[in-house]
């Protein structure tokens, strides 16, 4: 408002508090740029699993191609069903590191604890990576620092699993020189050491913090020449959180080496002996028998799947080792089948149509079926089995199944009936 000499002697207006809705939109904006930064990593990742993934699988379809010529000779289709078999492999060991993080991150993981000899486990462990280090042309040394239990209580698959990584990272990086596994344990806290040293490219300064992140390659290109999915790390560093434990890079200097050290905490039984030399533990004795030899001769089995590839393989197998087999492919045949003939044992693929597997073994439960059934899946989650045996089914196999997996269950369930 102005007065009579036109000076301005009054103002209104409204104001408005706007800091919450500024910091609010400035909470957006970097939320924004971090959901950017996770979907590149994320492509990235992605891009990177497809070019691992895709790349065994091509040497699989190559080669199986090649074993087809009618002109191959016997020694070139050994070498090619050679190298078809280790692509397999390798396409299996991402796909499991992908399904163990997914279970890790969701809190569903489980560890199955069972007493184990430790001692002979790292015999083993030792035989094997000396010989990928011969392989690379470098050497391998583990050294044991203090006196080891003969005897843990853990589950050896995950230990297994930390340790693989371990050191199979240490080797596949180092070009020339050496590979040093230490081991150091702590008898009152039962605190496992594991430190890994290595002469390999080592890790630039800056490249560190992205070690331990899941969708982050410390180096895309370096990812490239030496291969690999880039997930053992944070896999193994999640896991050895669940056996209270750590996993840290604890020196590096790039075209150097580095150095690794993964703790775990390994229940020890009360009565056990404690070496510091494999000398002292069961590496002379004799091997364990095996404890299920196939017996399949002259029982009859049912084979219930609807991908014709599965039902000529599983055949294969049944059938050379001694079994009378009978297949369905589907859910409502194999329904028709059972009822019609005898059987010893059931293998029923989960996912089917008409009648999926767990529709099927629940109606031959209702109908007093007490045959033992085996569940096969391609789904490798925990509760697929717990809800496969809720079914009605007595066991559980995920795919793709091995030879000796399939016919050691199969004789099993037999025997025991």
């Amino acid at each position: 408002m102005k007065g009579s000499d036109g000076e301005i002697i009054r103002l209104s207006g409204i104001t408005q508090d706007i800091t919450d809705s500024k910091a609010r939109e400035s909470k957006l904006i970097k939320a924004t740029a971090q959901a950017n930064k996770a979907n590149l990593a994320k492509s990235e990742f992605l891009a990177n699993m497809s070019h691992e993934i895709r790349t065994p699988l091509g040497v699989i379809s190559g080669f199986s191609s090649l074993a087809q010529n009618k002109n191959v000779s016997p020694d070139e289709l050994n070498s090619y069903l050679e190298i078809i078999g280790n692509s397999s492999n390798q396409v299996l060991r991402i796909v499991d590191d992908i399904l163990d993080l997914s279970k890790v991150e969701a809190g569903k993981i489980f560890f199955e604890n069972e007493k184990f000899n430790f001692l002979k486990f790292l015999i083993e462990f030792d035989e094997i990576f000396q010989f990928r280090a011969l392989e690379k042309g470098i050497q391998f040394e583990l050294s044991i620092i203090d006196k080891l239990p003969q005897f843990v209580i853990a589950d050896s698959t995950r230990v297994k699993q930390v340790l693989n990584n371990l050191v199979g990272n240490a080797i596949k990086f180092t070009q020339k020189g050496l590979v040093k596994f230490v081991i150091k344990f702590n008898q009152e806290t039962q605190i496992f050491k594991f430190e890994v040293h290595d002469s390999g490219v080592g890790i630039k300064q800056k490249d560190i913090g992205k070690l331990f992140k899941p969708f982050s390659q410390v180096d895309p290109s370096a990812t490239r020449k030496f291969g690999g999915a880039g997930l053992g790390l944070i896999l193994s560093k999640k896991l050895c959180n669940h056996m209270e434990g750590d996993l840290y890079l604890k020196s590096s200097t790039y075209e150097e080496g580095s150095v690794f050290v993964a703790k775990i905490k390994l229940r020890v039984p009360s009565k056990t002996t404690y070496s510091n030399s494999f000398v002292d533990c069961s590496h002379t004795s004799a091997p364990e028998p095996e404890k299920h030899k196939s017996k399949l001769e002259g029982f009859k089995i049912l084979l219930v799947d609807d991908a014709p590839e599965n039902r000529m393989l599983y055949n294969i197998i049944l059938t050379k080792n001694g079994a009378l087999t009978t297949m369905a492919s589907d859910g409502a045949e194999g329904l028709e089948v059972s009822q019609n003939k005898s059987f010893d044992l059931l293998i029923i693929d989960i996912q089917m149509p008409k009648l999926n597997g767990h529709e099927l073994v629940e109606k031959l439960r209702e109908l007093g079926y007490k045959v033992p059934i085996i569940a096969l899946t391609a789904h490798a989650m925990k509760d697929e089995e717990k809800r496969a045996i809720k079914s009605g089914f007595d066991a559980y196999l995920t795919k793709p199944v091995s030879e000796k997996k399939l016919v050691s269950m199969a004789s099993e369930l037999l025997q025991s009936r």
